[in-house]
């Protein structure tokens, strides 16, 4: 007689725990990737420096497409843009970003993107609601339900090229403009 046999398999699970500190403003994120091995893919703590500033440290994404920034379950599209996929990196660093109105400011200094800790990687990133009251963190059709359009420029500088692993990694400067709209109709 055959044996039956059942499998089961998940290819890619991830652990993600959020949470404030009560009411001190304090934040934090610990996110981890299970797949054959375990990856830690983002671990930081956020604190307020003063009203609408606030300081985050430890390994996070950097702030530089849009597209490299929205989770990849808020994606509208399968896979992400060409730069949307170089810049979903995370890397060990502070950040330093804030908000006035319907603008957001963010400064950051990083690794970088030789993996060694050699080269820093300080990035910048400036964006404002032209229309509506910002962005939610879906690309695409299913955000708020009014339109919304949001202007960015974004600049980054690593410290030049690099070998990672004994493959050639391009460091350099980066210069970024972008204008993402936003509705609620599918």
């Amino acid at each position: 007689a055959d044996a039956e046999t059942s499998d089961f398999a998940v290819e890619r699970a991830r652990l993600d725990i959020t949470g404030d500190l009560g009411d001190t403003g304090y934040s934090y994120r610990l996110q981890g990737e299970f797949t054959n091995d375990v990856t830690l893919e983002g671990a930081w703590i956020q604190a307020p420096i003063t009203d609408g500033i606030h300081v985050r440290m430890g390994r996070q994404r950097i702030n530089f497409v849009r597209s490299g920034m929205v989770m990849d379950n808020h994606l509208f599209f399968l896979d992400r843009t060409f730069n949307g996929t170089g810049w979903r990196e995370r890397s060990e660093g502070a950040q330093l970003f804030g908000t006035m109105d319907a603008l957001r400011w963010y400064l950051g200094a990083f690794d970088g993107k030789d993996g060694s800790g050699t080269d820093h990687l300080f990035n910048a990133r400036v964006e404002y609601d032209v229309m509506g009251s910002g962005l939610t963190a879906h690309e695409g059709a299913g955000g708020g339900d009014d339109p919304a359009l949001m202007v960015a420029a974004s600049f980054s500088t690593d410290g030049g090229a690099a070998t990672v692993d004994g493959n050639a990694v391009v460091g350099g400067t980066a210069f970024a403009l972008e204008a993402n709209m936003q509705n609620s109709i599918y």
